[in-house]
């Protein structure tokens, strides 16, 4: 009887330690799972900050060619401006030597009709 327990007990003994060393390997198994689980993840968090910093990159430069723009389109209304301001400054010139023009014209009139009505003496 004490034979047949001590060889029950080592056939218990020898189950649990094979079931110890599949459990050991499990455990390695899943280690090893999860430190390729990290590395991808590093990986992948590499790639995300890269790419974030390129956006960043591209929001910047968009700003940027935004204010460019914005100042173009700010010399381009003061050209404008600046060029409508000088026609109105030449129109008045013109408007202004049109009216010379004019009062010369009564002026040198007037004065022929004025010779002309003098006698000759």
């Amino acid at each position: 009887q004490q034979a047949k327990n001590i060889s029950e007990l080592e056939t218990s003994l020898v189950r649990s330690r094979e079931d110890a060393e599949k459990d050991t390997a499990a455990v390695g198994q899943e280690r090893d799972h999860l430190r390729d689980a990290r590395v991808q993840d590093a990986h992948e968090l590499a790639a995300l900050q890269q790419k974030y910093t390129a956006l960043s990159a591209a929001q910047d430069i968009l700003a940027a060619d935004k204010s460019a723009l914005e100042l173009d389109r700010n010399r381009a209304a003061l050209r404008i401006q600046l060029c409508n301001q000088e026609l109105d400054y030449h129109r008045s010139i013109e408007r202004t030597n049109e009216v010379r023009s004019a009062e010369w014209m009564h002026a040198h009139t007037a004065l022929l009709n004025k010779l002309q009505r003098r006698p000759n003496a």
